[in-house]
This record gives structure tokens, C-alpha cells and sequence, in this order.
């Protein structure tokens, strides 16, 4: 489908199409016809005329007609009648309409013309009489006429008032209506529902009797025989208010102070004037027919709930105990007043009313507490602080209902002094430069480490961990002192410095083994006391021990073969012997076969069975 303009973008399916020379709708020539694929051309309406039109297709091969037809349509007017005077507005509902689209009625052109949009225009009728054609063109297309589309009245009815405006969903409450030319009035609907008993008091006035309504806002229309007047909205149906089956009230529980914000759901809510908790106003703030927003007033707490009442032009409606006042908390003390900022400080809350107060409802500095107990009296909180920020801190209790107390400044998260658990390796050379790592707490913060007094170089540090290197020093038991922005520490005798010389490697024994690793080996040497290391072909040896300052035993790795460097490491440094044992690929074994025979045909599956067969 498609306006009597043209200029609709449509689409054809079908077969053999991909040659498409031609498409014509009515006869008449599409434009920008494409040949999308053998199924598919896609083209735009030329102008045509009121109905459904042939659409043919057109190839070297021939023409097809489409079983299908493009239908023309015709532009919408409403209304379409207005006084003789003119002044009606109107709105034209089409398509592809544009800046330069022409609108009159009965020949004269309208006036406050406006395109909303190419489906739409708005504009206001010239004055006239009769019934008149509404003609819609533009500029270089066929005009389109709807004939005798707009009926001119002179004695066309108008409302001014409705009184009453608002009643209940029954039938049978008494309004008038006032306004003009209403004698010949023929009919009167509320919401589309026909009025009973109009009578037309004279040419300004009716009364009559409402009908059934549902709730909400209806327009109200005045008909006579030729014309009809609408007031939109004109009357608003009220039901008896009534609260919802489930949790009406949300919450249902709030602060002694008031300032609570409160939904009540239900129907027939539109209009409500009033609503009290216990007789005490609450202050509204919006209404709609299901929900209605209010905020509390303030009462004392009670443990017996309190009635709400709601006050709609519909009636009245009660909801018992639905709403609870509940006493604010008070907090008196926090104890102790400071912990680490650590967390797991112990602290003891003393009050009031701090029943129902639960982890996530107890702060410290906007952190939430663990391990919360409210005694049965509500008057004591005992928690664990959590890991927070150092400073001076609020501690903050809610309750259920009874809001929020908050105690300034009654809490200081302070920094834990730093404390050192271990120092590894414990021992080094003289000479310096052993790593050392020390573990223990609150180490972030440290600005140096001495060791025997002398400063070591800090090369990493977290909270738990510092590693750093040791500067030179004399052989003996030393000190290893922490300094930090929250304290310092020592730890007493943490690292032996040790006077030794560089060791030195003369022979390995046995010099070759397995590729497999697990020979046992001898290193001869000297300076071989407190040996950290032995390296085979740069892997850790296992099984060290260190026999004598010329003497360590230990089983090599497993390793390539060939020829490998075989090194040694003291406080006093590293010595490398270099090819000093050969790995060897040891040689194949077999231990069995099975089975043991077989066809001289050949085929027999076998399994051997032994050592080193990796690579075979």
C-alpha cells in the first residue's frame, strides 16, 4: 500500500527476476527500479489512483503480472465537521507529505497550516457552509479530493460546563451540562456509555443521569442530529478506594520522628484527598488510581501498629495496624575507642532501642562491623571492627523502623606498630650483599632496615614482607631493625654475618651418571662450610649435605646429556668447576618377552619389557 502521491519504497519477490527491465503499478511506470537479485527487485510507487492496481513486471523474457496488487490509500480528516465560521482544527493523517503540501476545504485554503511530519498535518478551517471537499496536493503530483470530506454547521452544539465533573462507577448521578445550541441534542455518552433522561432544559442547558463507568478520566459528548461536540476528559469516575491483597503498606514500619516515605497500593486511589496514620495526617505526594506516595508524620512508638485511612472522592477505605512506630536507637558509648586498622578490634556498643541492628546496619567509619550481637534488652552491640582507613571515625547503628543514630568521632582506627616474625636466609658474608627476606606486619610503611647498624637496601616491600640486600659487616650475631612511619622494630640477633673465604671446587666423583639423575656424588674442595647451593648443569643437586669444610655429598638431577658445570655457593661466593660430570644416556635392558613364540607367518603381537627403551 502506499498515498495517491507515489514515493513509497516497495519491494517484489519472485523468480527470473534478475533482468528486470520494468515495473508499472496501474499502468503507470515505477522509478529507481533495481534488480536486487534473480528473487528480488526493489522500486518506488509512482502517483495513481484510489484502490488496489495490477503490478507487472517486465524482462527481456517477458512480462509478469503480480498476483499480488499495490493498493492506493487515502488521506484521514479529523474531525469532519466544524462551525460555518470556520476555525476547526483539523489533522490529516497520510504519507509522504512535504513542506510545500497544499490543504483547502470547500476551495478556500486553511489556514495555520503546519507538516508535522510526512504522515501528519495540522491546520484550521477558512469559514463556510455545507458540505464542502477537503483537496490535498503537491507540487507536481495528482491532488487528492475527499469529497464532501468537511460538513459546515451553524447551529453546531459547544460545552461550557459540566457539573458535577467527578462521581462514583453507579449509574445515576444527576449532572447538567451547559452550553450553546444544545435544544436539538440527540444523545450523550460518558466514556462512549450512553446517558439516560437528557433533557434539554432549553438551548443552553441539559440534565441528565450518568451511566455505568469504569475509573479513571472519560471524555463527555454532546451529539444532535447533524453534529456532535466533544469535551475531552470532561468527567472523571471515582470506585470506592480499596487497598491491594499484598503488602499495601511499604514499609510498614518507620522512625518515632516521622519523615518516612510510604507507598500504599490498591484501586480506585485517583482523587484521594487524605490520608492518617492513626488519625494524624500524613503529607501526600503523588496519586495515581493504583499507588499513592506519602510521607509519615510523626508519632511516639508504639508496639501496637496503627489504622490507615484513605479519604477518596469514591469513600473511604481503613487498613488496620498497617503501620508501626518504632523508637529510635540512642547510642550512649563505644568501647574501647580505638582499634588497628587491621580490623578484628572487639568493641562494645551501649544504648537504646538497638534491637534488629545487624552486621551491614552497624558501621565503623562507613565500614560494616562483623560478628554483630544485640543483646535481648536492645541496650548492648557487641562486633568486630573491619579492615578501615586510620582516623577518627562515626559509628552508625539502623534498626528496623527505627531509623538511624549515628555517634561522631566515637571511634580511632589507628596504624599497628610493625612487628618482624622472621629474617631468611639468617646468615651472609661479611663481604654483604646477601638478600634477605623479613616477614611480619604493618612493613608497607618502612623507611629503612639496619643490620648491625649498617643500612641495608630496601629493594621491595608490602605490608607483611620487605626484601632487601645486606650492606658489609663484621662476623658475628646482628640486629635487624625495621624503621617505618608508625614505629620501629628490632629483632634481636636475626642475621649472622660470617667470615669466609670463596670456596673453591677440585674434584667430582664419580664425573659421569645417568641422563635420569640419582647419582650419588662427592665435591672436593675448600671453604665448603654453610654450602646453600649446588648446582648440575645449572639445577639445584638434591639431598645436600655439607661433610666438612672440604667435603659435600649430594644426587644429581636429571639433565641433558653431555658435559656439565658442577657449581658450589657459600656466604663467601660461588665457584663453578666447568665440565665436571657428563650425563650419559644409559643403555637399553630386556628383561622379557612375551610371548615367547609365534607363527613363522609372522603377525604375533609382543610385549618386551626392561629399561631405557625411551627412544628405541
Amino acid at each position: 500500500t502506499g498515498i495517491l502521491f507515489g514515493g513509497t519504497p516497495f519491494s517484489i519477490t519472485g523468480t527470473l527476476l534478475a533482468n528486470t527491465t520494468g515495473v508499472t503499478i496501474g499502468g503507470v511506470a515505477a522509478t529507481s527500479v533495481v534488480a536486487v537479485s534473480a528473487t528480488n527487485v526493489t522500486a518506488v510507487s509512482p502517483a495513481g489512483i484510489v484502490g488496489a492496481q495490477p503490478v507487472v513486471v517486465t524482462t527481456p523474457d517477458g512480462s509478469s503480472v503480480s498476483a499480488k496488487t499495490f493498493t492506493y490509500t487515502d488521506f484521514g480528516l479529523s474531525p469532519t465537521f466544524g462551525p460555518t465560521a470556520g476555525g476547526t482544527a483539523i489533522t490529516i493523517t497520510g504519507s509522504n507529505f512535504a513542506s510545500n503540501t497544499a490543504v483547502t476545504v470547500g476551495g478556500v485554503a486553511v489556514t495555520n497550516k503546519i507538516v508535522v511530519s510526512s504522515s501528519k498535518i495540522v491546520a484550521v478551517t477558512p469559514a463556510g457552509t455545507g458540505d464542502q471537499d477537503v483537496v490535498v496536493s503537491i507540487s507536481g503530483f495528482p491532488s487528492m479530493t475527499k469529497s464532501a470530506g468537511f460538513k459546515f454547521i451553524d447551529t453546531l452544539p459547544t460545552i461550557t460546563s459540566i457539573t458535577p465533573n467527578s462521581g462514583l462507577l453507579v449509574a445515576g448521578t444527576f449532572v447538567t451540562i451547559r452550553g450553546t445550541n444544545l435544544a436539538g441534542v440527540t444523545g450523550v455518552t460518558f466514556g462512549g456509555s450512553a446517558a439516560t433522561t437528557v433533557t434539554a432544559v432549553s438551548d443552553s442547558q441539559l440534565t441528565l443521569f450518568t451511566p455505568v463507568g469504569t475509573a479513571g478520566v472519560k471524555d463527555v459528548k454532546v451529539s444532535t442530529a447533524s453534529a456532535s461536540t466533544t469535551v475531552t476528559g470532561g468527567y472523571t469516575y471515582y470506585g470506592i478506594p480499596t487497598f491491594g491483597a499484598t503488602s499495601p503498606v511499604n514499609p510498614k514500619t518507620g522512625p518515632s520522628t516521622g519523615g518516612t516515605v510510604f507507598t500504599i497500593t490498591g484501586t480506585n486511589l485517583i482523587g484521594t484527598s487524605s490520608v492518617t496514620i492513626g488519625g494524624v495526617a500524613a503529607t501526600i505526594v503523588a496519586v495515581t488510581d493504583t499507588l499513592i506516595t506519602a510521607i509519615t508524620p510523626a508519632q511516639a512508638a508504639s508496639a501496637t501498629a496503627k489504622d490507615i485511612v484513605i479519604v477518596a472522592p469514591g469513600g473511604t477505605a481503613t487498613k488496620t495496624l498497617a503501620y508501626t512506630y518504632a523508637a529510635i536507637p540512642t547510642i550512649t558509648s563505644v568501647s574501647p575507642a580505638s582499634g588497628s586498622t587491621d580490623g578484628g578490634t572487639a568493641i562494645t556498643i551501649i544504648g537504646t532501642n538497638l534491637t534488629g541492628a545487624t552486621n551491614s546496619s552497624i558501621t565503623v567509619g562507613g565500614v560494616a562491623v562483623v560478628g554483630a550481637v544485640v543483646n535481648g534488652a536492645g541496650t548492648q552491640i557487641t562486633a568486630n571492627t573491619s579492615l578501615a582507613s586510620a582516623g577518627l571515625k562515626d559509628v552508625v547503628v539502623t534498626t528496623p523502623g527505627g531509623g538511624s543514630v549515628t555517634k561522631t568521632g566515637a571511634f580511632t582506627y589507628v596504624i599497628p606498630a610493625p612487628t618482624i616474625s622472621d629474617v631468611s636466609p639468617a646468615t651472609g658474608s661479611t663481604s654483604g650483599g646477601t638478600t634477605i627476606t623479613i616477614t611480619g606486619t604493618s612493613l608497607d610503611g618502612a623507611t629503612s632496615v639496619l643490620v648491625g647498624g649498617s643500612l641495608a637496601s630496601i629493594t621491595s616491600k608490602v605490608e607483611s614482607q620487605i626484601t632487601a640486600v645486606t650492606p658489609a659487616g663484621t662476623a658475628g650475631l646482628k640486629d635487624v631493625v625495621v624503621n617505618t612511619i608508625n614505629g620501629n622494630v628490632t629483632k634481636t640477633g636475626a642475621f649472622t654475618y660470617i667470615a669466609s673465604s670463596a670456596p673453591t671446587i677440585a674434584s667430582i666423583s664419580p664425573t659421569s651418571g645417568s641422563t635420569l639423575g640419582g647419582t650419588a656424588f662427592t665435591i672436593t674442595g675448600t671453604n665448603l662450610t654453610g654450602a646453600s647451593s649446588v648446582t648440575v648443569g645449572g639445577v639445584a643437586a638434591t639431598s645436600v649435605v655439607v661433610v666438612s669444610a672440604t667435603s659435600i655429598t649430594a644426587v644429581t638431577p636429571a639433565g641433558t646429556a653431555g658435559a656439565q658445570s658442577v657449581a658450589v655457593t657459600t656466604a663467601g661466593g660461588t665457584s663453578t668447576l666447568p665440565s665436571a660430570f657428563t650425563y650419559v644416556v644409559p643403555a637399553p635392558t630386556v628383561a622379557s618377552i612375551s610371548p615367547t613364540s609365534g607363527s613363522t607367518l609372522g603377525g604375533t603381537a609382543f610385549t618386551i619389557t626392561g629399561t631405557n627403551l625411551t627412544g628405541a
